[in-house]
């Protein structure tokens, strides 16, 4: 299939055929036209068969969009801003409104190279979660999101800190406070993946970007309770910090995987990309 093809097919309403998304995983210009569920080959199509004219087709981009659209729509720059801003607000609210109790005597290179390996995780995926249309897709997408969903596991499973506050090793059963973060943290994260599911320019994702979207979300999670949580027994910050990305992006792939499985909802060529 040709970009006229591509083209005929939009005027024609087409935009779903196979071919059609098969053709733009591999053409820029192509998954442009698509973008926003086709938004703008839409109002293209409609100019060229003088059905409205150039007033009513700028009126149609800007108010026939859904909240998805418009963020789908902005620069990449201005969606990695809300996507920064989404990642870092949680743990600026709790360094400002409920900082962890033994912070003043946490050792500091091991908090400045915690948060640096989850920085880290977050920079790693960006590319994939954020890519902008005229490029490619990342070279070793996968390995990129398993080490960014195995980064807040390793961090946890590292030789416990030793602070000397009681806050540090409190005298509870280690599920219960586990799970006590688990939420937090899932919390933290189902706000963020929302955020940047909004970002997304494909009107149905990928299994392989929701898969680095949460593991991107899950970073936001793990971060935001390094700075407010103040235990520090691995297995604590294992099963309560740490897996909250690999369960939940396991979760949300299974799920998916069986819904698009059902009779009428057959993945598209390339969707598991």
């Amino acid at each position: 299939m040709e970009c006229s093809d591509v083209h005929a097919a939009v005027r024609e309403g087409r935009t779903d055929d196979e071919p059609v998304r098969t053709h733009a995983e591999r053409c820029d210009a192509c998954a442009a036209l698509l973008a926003a569920e086709g938004i703008v080959g839409r109002a293209l199509a409609d100019a060229e068969r003088g059905s409205a004219s150039t007033d009513a087709i700028l009126d149609r981009v800007r108010t026939d969009r859904s909240i998805r659209g418009t963020m789908a729509l902005m620069s990449t720059a201005a969606r990695r801003w809300i996507a920064a801003l989404a990642l870092t607000l949680p743990a600026l609210a709790f360094a400002a409104y409920a900082p962890r109790a033994d912070l003043g005597v946490y050792p500091t290179l091991r908090m400045i190279g915690v948060l640096g390996l989850l920085a880290a995780a977050a920079l790693v995926l960006s590319p994939v979660v954020l890519r902008p249309l005229h490029l490619g897709a990342p070279h070793l997408r996968r390995l990129r999101i398993v080490l960014a969903l195995a980064i807040p596991v390793l961090l946890g499973a590292l030789p416990q800190v030793a602070t000397g506050h009681p806050a540090s090793t409190p005298a509870v059963a280690v599920l219960p406070a586990a799970l006590g973060c688990f939420v937090v943290g899932s919390t933290i994260a189902a706000g963020v993946f929302l955020v940047l599911a909004l970002t997304e320019r494909r009107g149905r994702a990928p299994l392989g970007w929701i898969a680095a979207a949460m593991a991107l979300a899950a970073v936001a999670g793990a971060l935001a309770l390094q700075i407010t949580c103040p235990v520090t027994a691995p297995s604590h910050l294992v099963l309560g910090h740490g897996l909250v990305g690999a369960v939940w992006a396991a979760v949300l792939i299974a799920l998916l995987a069986a819904w698009r499985a059902l009779p009428g909802e057959a993945p598209r060529v390339g969707e598991r990309g």
